[in-house]
């Protein structure tokens, strides 16, 4: 699939401040009002208002202008119309009615995750002490947002505009 990443969300809610103070409680970096990120990456949530609470934007990224064309196509046979301008497709979710912005670029690299002793079968790294988690005074900060999930009654077409017509794969 043509997809490489997820750059950013924007959520619109009641109450912004409330939302970014939670965000910021799990580890997130505010860079400007409304904007939170992590340390690889300082845009990966957007804050906005909003009369409920919902996504109001998806922000994905593919590799190659060729890619952007080919989504293009499989959402015009799904009747689905976007939008094409330089290395920016725009496209709105039929089923969830949120904005869909698809940029041409490499995928974001992300830092060397901190290495945490783990036991595995037939080798033990940390022999009775307890697992790094547990025992850190402070939670190590996420190093980026990379899942988003979606509930909807109408899932069959919810996978084919996100699945068939985007590219998005299914993660557990």
């Amino acid at each position: 699939m043509p997809l490489n990443g997820l750059l950013d969300i924007e959520l619109s809610v009641p109450d912004p401040s409330e939302l970014a103070g939670f965000w910021e409680r799990q580890g997130l970096r505010s860079s400007s009002e409304g904007v939170m990120g992590t340390a690889d990456r300082e845009v990966q949530l957007r804050i906005v208002e909003g009369s409920y609470r919902h996504l109001s934007e998806l922000h994905l990224s593919c590799q190659a202008e060729q890619d952007l064309a080919e989504i293009g196509d499989r959402l015009d046979t799904m009747g689905v119309s976007s939008e094409t301008v330089g290395t920016t497709m725009r496209c709105t979710d039929p089923i969830f009615g949120h904005r869909v912005v698809i940029d041409v670029g490499a995928p974001h690299p992300l830092s060397a995750s901190q290495a945490r002793a783990f036991n595995y079968p037939g080798e033990k790294k940390r022999s009775n002490d307890r697992a790094d988690a547990v025992t850190e005074d402070e939670a190590r900060p996420p190093r980026r947002l990379g899942h988003v999930v979606l509930g909807t009654p109408r899932f069959k077409d919810a996978t084919e505009f996100l699945i068939n017509g985007l590219g998005c794969r299914i993660s557990d």
